[in-house]
């Protein structure tokens, strides 16, 4: 597959005119012992300014690299369970950007543990 993340991330940013950032983990399962190969995939939340709608983003992404599940993030759903399951394996490979474009919060909704 010629495909690169940025050309894709880019893609999003000119259609919202803003700026995007993200936090991708790519996913790859080898065939083991009663566990099927998964060919590689990518699993990442998406922050823009202005949010496109899920059916323009899975366009953008199919436009360039295939079928994609695209859905509105929902505080309390899958999202990070899906960025974070490879995170106990040495090969797993992510990426975190943009995340400069867009300004902290001032003051922690969650108490500072010490």
């Amino acid at each position: 597959m010629a495909f690169h993340w940025v050309d894709f991330i880019d893609s999003p940013g000119r259609l919202t005119h803003g700026r995007v950032a993200w936090i991708r983990a790519d996913e790859r399962r080898w065939l083991g012992h009663a566990s099927p190969e998964i060919p590689l995939h990518y699993n990442a939340l998406l922050k823009y300014r202005v949010v496109p709608g899920t059916g323009d983003v899975a366009a953008l992404w199919k436009s360039m690299a295939g079928d994609a599940k695209v859905e509105a993030y929902n505080c309390g759903g899958g999202a990070a369970y899906y960025i974070a399951k490879m995170f106990p394996y040495g090969d797993m490979r992510y990426d975190i950007g943009g995340l400069e474009h867009f300004a902290r919060p001032t003051e922690s909704a969650l108490p500072l543990v010490q």
